[in-house]
């Protein structure tokens, strides 16, 4: 098939020389159909070009459907992900709070053994005083939160005054 140059290119050929038989009373048939022929040829040439762009609509159209159901999928695939570590974070909290309850309880009992043991022997041992035990725990509940965010001393709503963390090598009791 011809480009659409080529069918320009001879159809001014064709034009012209069908001028000149016609300025000379020649017959214009054979020419005439020959330009009816390469016009037709132009409107196919033009009609496959219409369905293939057509065509590449279709496909750009199927590939953009595609892009949108997989990132819809993906989406659909993290909030599962997501909800399940939100799950699992809240039963694990639960559980160190349960923990930390418990800590606090037998420390709580401690004090009032060494309490006891100080009025028998007349010793002066001392026990981790609640305050002390608080500031420790808070201590490290904050350090624990200071690795979800890129700002220390907040997570969410809470806010925390500026403390100065011990090094993750070094015990919080």
């Amino acid at each position: 098939m011809l480009t659409h140059e080529q069918i320009e290119s001879k159809l001014a050929d064709l034009h012209l020389q069908r001028g000149h038989l016609a300025s000379h009373d020649k017959d214009v048939s054979k020419i005439t159909a020959e330009i009816m022929r390469l016009h037709e040829e132009q409107a196919t040439l033009a009609d496959v070009e219409a369905a293939q762009v057509e065509q590449a609509r279709e496909e750009q159209g199927k590939q953009h459907s595609a892009q949108v159901t997989a990132i819809r999928q993906e989406l659909a695939d993290l909030s599962v992900a997501s909800n399940k570590a939100l799950a699992e974070a809240e039963t694990a909290l639960r559980k160190a709070v349960a923990a930390q309850r418990l800590h606090h309880t037998h420390e709580a009992s401690k004090r009032k053994c060494i309490s006891r043991l100080n009025q028998l022997t007349g010793a002066k041992e001392s026990a981790l005083s609640e305050f002390e035990l608080h500031r420790q725990g808070s201590r490290l509940w904050l350090a624990q939160l200071n690795t979800l965010t890129n700002a220390p001393g907040t997570y969410g709503d809470l806010k925390f005054p500026s403390l100065h963390l011990p090094s993750p090598d070094k015990s919080w009791v």
